[in-house]
């Protein structure tokens, strides 16, 4: 359910990118939950399993494990596909007569990146590559 719910509040925001506020930082917040998630799934079983081999569960469940690496990834690509909207008019200026004749598109470009690596530095360990 929390996959199928950060997809669609992805499409919300391709519907209208003004909405939601803040759409990187709740992004953001999704991809860290998933770590936080597992860290939290492997705190519950060692506090209330006895022993693995007993309850038949390991302490890391594989396939819990993946569905929050997959929405993780996902997150972080539809991050990456923002950055690219927003850089996708002042990148297709690069090379043309309106930037050899003094466009800004390159210090645009330089500012939208430096902004969302910053955001993008709050992204946790193992997601943030």
């Amino acid at each position: 359910r929390y996959k199928e719910e950060a997809q669609s509040y992805k499409e919300e925001h391709l519907r209208d990118r003004q909405h939601p506020h803040c759409y990187v930082q709740y992004m953001i917040a999704i991809i860290n939950n998933c770590q936080t998630f597992k860290e939290s799934i492997v705190s519950l079983k060692r506090k209330y399993l006895r022993s693995e081999t007993e309850e038949g569960v390991s302490l890391t469940q594989p396939s819990m494990d993946g569905i929050l690496d997959t929405i993780a990834q996902e997150g972080c690509s539809s991050l990456l596909e923002e950055v690219f909207l927003d850089l996708e008019q002042h990148l297709s200026e690069l090379m043309t007569r309106k930037w050899l004749l003094g466009s800004n598109a390159v210090d645009i470009i330089c500012v939208t990146v430096e902004d969302y690596f910053s955001d993008f530095a709050k992204i946790k360990k193992p997601y943030k590559k």
